[in-house]
C-alpha cells in the first residue's frame, strides 16, 4: 500500500520547533509521517489523493487495532514526554496525570 513507507517521528512535544524539524526530515523520505501518540501527516499532489491515502491508512490502522485487541504489542508514552506535555499544558490542565503523581511519590521516598 505504501511503497515509500510510513516514517515515524518519535514522541516529541507537539507544537515545537523540534517536532517540526524532525517532521521535515522524515517528509524528505516519505509522503506519510506518523507522529507517535498524536496523528499522521500526508503530502500528496491533490486533496483527493490525500483523502484516498488517508482512507487507506485508516483501514490499515483498523487492522492493527484488531491485532492489538487480540493481544499484540502496544506502544506507550515515556514518562519524560508525559512530564513535558504536563508542563507545557500547565495553564489549561485540571490535574497532573496519576502516573506522574505516583512516580513523584516514589522518588521522594
Amino acid at each position: 500500500f505504501f511503497p515509500d513507507g510510513i516514517r515515524v517521528v518519535p514522541p516529541i512535544l507537539p507544537g515545537t520547533n523540534k517536532i517540526a524539524a524532525a517532521s521535515a526530515i522524515e517528509l524528505e523520505k516519505s509522503r506519510i509521517i506518523s507522529w507517535s501518540h498524536h496523528g499522521i501527516f500526508v503530502s500528496e499532489e491533490s486533496p483527493d489523493a490525500v483523502f484516498s491515502l488517508v482512507e487507506t491508512i485508516e483501514k490499515a490502522s483498523a487492522m492493527q487495532r484488531k491485532i492489538i485487541a487480540a493481544g499484540g504489542a502496544k506502544q506507550t508514552i515515556s514518562l519524560q514526554l508525559l512530564r513535558e506535555l504536563t508542563d507545557a499544558t500547565e495553564n489549561i490542565r485540571v490535574c497532573d496525570p496519576d502516573i506522574l503523581i505516583k512516580e513523584e511519590k516514589k522518588s521522594n521516598l
